[in-house]
């Protein structure tokens, strides 16, 4: 362990500058994983949302089935006996 050493101004200056780009390289690491995870939340989120739009189309086609069996007119059955 170093005690009451004095190191010379210029190799402070040159860990300053080594530490400086140290620090430049994690923040773009850094900047770089945030942006992968962000993108795949929102890929997660736009599945989600296609999925949601799935049920939606799939609830909105069931309603239409039901729809048109109640409009559409019930058969007449004609008995046989009753027919010309």
């Amino acid at each position: 362990m170093m005690q009451n050493q004095l190191i010379p101004t210029e190799e402070l200056e040159m860990l300053i500058s080594e530490m400086n780009e140290r620090l430049d390289a994690l923040e773009v690491q850094v900047s770089n994983i945030a942006e992968r995870e962000r993108s795949g939340f929102v890929n997660e989120k736009m599945q989600q949302i296609e999925n949601v739009q799935n049920q939606i189309n799939q609830l909105n086609d069931n309603i239409n089935r039901q729809r048109s069996v109640k409009t559409k007119q019930p058969a007449i059955i004609i008995h046989p006996k009753y027919s010309v």
